[in-house]
């Protein structure tokens, strides 16, 4: 029925979905499988307008679309991040989303000490843009968190974890698409803990 409902375009269910993905959630993959035969009937047409006004999101859809197009190029987003403070300002909350991308493209890379740098930077901006309670702040503390996690620093990721997941329940609701990350959060924290059973308890609520 879920994946009824994300070929139907239900907002909710689509937005679980995306979420799912972009968390490495374990059911990720066969809800990808369940999906591929229904892709493939949408075209990439291009970008347009002066680099100078784009915004986080088209800046860091360049650069992937960039990839997309010539892989073998080494290439790197910073720049990104680099032209939204020239054009926005360090502090503009656009530059904690391009900062929240670059720390997850290079926890992928294993580098995950650059990574903790990122997020240190974006939770600064997050906090002086949102405040401590917004979701946007709640999102880059369980981010950085997941990366102390990584890193070794177990209590740390602990105190992050939990307050980010606290926080972010309170700003969304329980019921939220958005909670999948912390639940994920959550459950990896708890595995690396040797806490079997309730990293499988999170797992289950994510």
């Amino acid at each position: 029925a879920f994946v009824e409902q994300v070929l139907a375009g239900e907002r909710g269910p689509v937005a679980r979905a995306i979420t799912m993905v972009e968390n490495e959630h374990p059911a990720a993959s066969d809800l990808l499988t369940a999906l591929y035969p229904s892709t493939g009937r949408a075209y990439r047409v291009g970008i347009t307008g002066p680099i100078e006004s784009a915004d986080a999101g088209g800046l860091y859809t360049m650069y992937h679309f960039g990839k997309s197009l010539m892989p073998h190029l080494d290439t790197s987003p910073e720049p990104a991040a680099a032209i939204a403070e020239k054009a926005q300002g360090p502090t503009h909350p656009d530059v904690a989303s391009i900062l929240n991308s670059l720390a997850r493209l290079h926890g992928r890379q294993g580098r995950i000490e650059e990574g903790i740098a990122l997020l240190e930077r974006a939770l600064e901006i997050c906090r002086a843009t949102y405040g401590a309670a917004h979701a946007e702040t709640a999102t880059t503390l369980l981010r950085l968190g997941d990366f102390a996690r990584q890193a070794g620093r177990l209590e740390r990721a602990e105190r992050l974890v939990t307050t980010g997941k606290e926080r972010l329940i309170a700003a969304l609701g329980a019921e939220h698409p958005r909670l999948v990350e912390a639940w994920m959060a959550l459950g990896r924290l708890r595995r690396d803990q040797g806490r079997a059973a309730e990293a499988a308890a999170a797992f289950r609520e994510g």
